[in-house]
């Protein structure tokens, strides 16, 4: 699957994607980064929701499926 990011022709770490030495591309990175960024805003905001409507921090955790610690730690950041 081709990236938004590259063209296929290299990088500053090497001049051609299909001989380069790392094990993952580097802007497959960002992508990864991207959407870890995003998910975890979204599931933020859905557990500030839960919490906010009266759920409990179990409760929640149940909902989202993560564990009560990721709940209370998404819940005052």
């Amino acid at each position: 699957m081709a990236s938004k990011f590259y063209s296929g022709t290299g990088c500053h770490v090497h001049n051609d994607c299909l001989t380069c030495p790392l094990e993952r591309c580097i802007y497959d990175r960002v992508v990864v980064r991207e959407y870890t960024l995003a998910t975890t805003d979204h599931r933020r905001k859905r557990i500030r929701e839960l919490r906010q409507s009266g759920f409990t921090v179990v409760e929640v955790a149940d909902v989202i499926g993560v564990s009560r610690r990721t709940v209370m730690r998404l819940s005052v950041s």
